[in-house]
């Protein structure tokens, strides 16, 4: 995914980069989904087998921030009305700021993809160490597939690379 500025953290790209585990809750997850994909050639496909469902993806190294001004990333929804918040975690496991998806790109799109920036400065993030990233669902309902693809804290705004 380019971007309109220099540094960039991959998390996710075909793969969870090495370092990063899943520590996700009440879903279904396929980190080697093959259709659709974003960038490369795979993508994540998670469903939430519960009501607030989470994907969340961990590290025990701390991630110095400093460098960076968003968490930037693409997703595709598969159903109307799919609602989610974003949410980091400090070196504690302790969440920071919860900010709703759709305030930083709009809803989810249908079939096609939406690429989301996240100023880490709203989650609570900026310039702080972190070990933790999670989207997690709001509906208080099994939610269908969500698909997402190029997870990164970046320095500038990510962009369309369709």
């Amino acid at each position: 995914m380019p971007t309109t500025g220099g540094a960039s953290l991959s998390v996710y790209g075909d793969s969870v980069v090495s370092g990063w585990t899943d520590w996700s809750w009440a879903s279904n997850i396929n980190f080697a989904n093959t259709s659709p994909v974003y960038s490369g050639s795979k993508s994540i496909a998670w469903s939430t087998t519960a009501g607030y469902g989470g994907i969340y993806l961990h590290t025990y190294t701390n991630i110095d921030t400093t460098p960076y001004t968003y968490l930037s990333f693409a997703a595709q929804g598969t159903a109307a009305n799919q609602q989610y918040e974003v949410v980091l975690y400090n070196t504690s496991d302790q969440e920071l700021i919860r900010v709703p998806l759709a305030n930083y790109g709009g809803n989810l799109s249908i079939g096609s993809w939406r690429v989301y920036n996240i100023p880490l400065s709203a989650l609570g993030a900026a310039g702080l160490p972190i070990q933790g990233i999670s989207i997690e669902d709001t509906s208080r309902a099994v939610e269908p597939t969500l698909y997402l693809d190029s997870i990164a804290l970046t320095e500038g705004r990510a962009t369309s690379s369709l």
